[in-house]
């Protein structure tokens, strides 16, 4: 099973907090406030897909996975821990998974969590 762990400027400084995405080399991405639920944060990294052009990591698995829901496109990146855990965070995806993203990033919060029995 795959975890979450984020780092701390990574996270939302409040519930309210619309998050940032990184446009700068010397800024951060930050997630938004609705993405610290813990559900949604399984939710969407156990159905993240495999970036079809990324390496793999020290033990073998995706270095990134991808996911999106409320129109934010989320990258994980693997911690390199022997629990297949990830850093994940708003980015623009580089990759052949765009239309795929684009089209989970029409999701709502509600849709994702009715669709995978969240709620």
């Amino acid at each position: 099973m795959r975890l979450v762990r984020c780092k701390d400027y990574h996270r939302p400084r409040a519930r309210t907090d619309p998050g940032t995405l990184a446009v700068l080399p010397a800024r951060k991405s930050r997630c938004p406030g609705w993405a610290a639920d813990e559900i949604l944060q399984r939710l969407l990294i156990e159905g993240a897909l495999p970036d079809p052009h990324g390496a793999a990591d020290i033990h073998g698995r995706p270095k990134r996975v991808w996911n999106a829901v409320a129109g934010t496109v989320f990258v994980g990146v693997s911690t390199n821990e022997q629990d297949e855990a990830y850093n994940c965070y708003p980015e623009v995806p580089a990759t052949s998974l765009h239309s795929v993203l684009a089209k989970r990033a029409e999701r709502t919060i509600a849709e994702l969590m009715q669709a995978e029995g969240g709620e």
